[in-house]
């Protein structure tokens, strides 16, 4: 976990992402070291509240807040809504507090331009990127782990990418992708179930590519035990 970032000294004013973008880096690369990597959980998934989002809620947040207590960083894109405000808003009640700046210093995102006008400022930005693309390549850059929840076409395109990436052999070390509910992956998860099938894959993608789990302490187990590995 990394201390103390206080040095944007960004305000709470309501427009501070307009106000303050230039001095938002790109990446801080204070959060790319392997140290901070690996003390950081991608949060990924949508920022709609519809029924199957609403259900997954509750477990986001229950999660989110229990990882921070163990001195996780959280890291998300600013969602005010849905998975994405439920872990902000876990992140923050729940974070250390720098001293002078009172922000809550495991709360980290990475900010996507131009804004969706819901962005908070109970935060840490730490980078800021113009695409979907370039936002997932910042996310891999500071965190090893990815709590995945369901999510619109925005979310299946990150996931996609990380899991095909770890095929690729392009992390080191491999990310450690959680797929929350089954039913919520099940397209995905037989897809590369189908493609191991067929030769097109050395390893079984599950438990190798991605993990997948149902509760908070199934998601508390497996990146316990990725934690001892690497």
């Amino acid at each position: 976990m990394v201390k103390n970032v206080s040095s944007l000294n960004i305000t709470n004013h309501p427009n501070f992402l307009l106000k303050d973008l230039k001095r938002i880096p790109k990446l801080d690369f204070r959060y790319a070291t392997e140290e901070s990597r690996a003390n950081t959980i991608a949060v990924l998934g949508s920022s709609s509240t519809d029924a199957d989002i609403l259900k997954y809620m509750d477990l986001c947040s229950e999660v989110t807040g229990e990882l921070v207590k163990r001195n996780y960083n959280i890291l998300t894109g600013n969602g005010a809504y849905g998975i994405m405000g439920a872990a902000y808003d876990a992140a923050a009640a729940n974070s250390i507090r720098d001293i002078q700046t009172k922000k809550p210093i495991q709360n980290l995102v990475i900010l996507r331009t131009p804004f969706w006008g819901d962005e908070r400022t109970d935060c840490i930005p730490i980078g800021k990127a113009t695409s979907e693309n370039l936002r997932i390549d910042s996310f891999s850059k500071t965190a090893d782990t990815f709590l995945c929840f369901d999510g619109g076409p925005a979310t299946v395109q990150e996931v996609t990418s990380l899991i095909a990436k770890n095929h690729y052999g392009e992390f080191n070390p491999v990310k450690n992708v959680i797929l929350v509910g089954r039913e919520a992956f099940m397209g995905l998860i037989n897809h590369y179930q189908r493609l191991f099938g067929l030769g097109r894959t050395s390893k079984c993608p599950e438990g190798n590519l991605f993990s997948v789990a149902e509760t908070k302490d199934e998601i508390l187990g497996i990146i316990r035990k990725f934690s001892k590995s690497v």
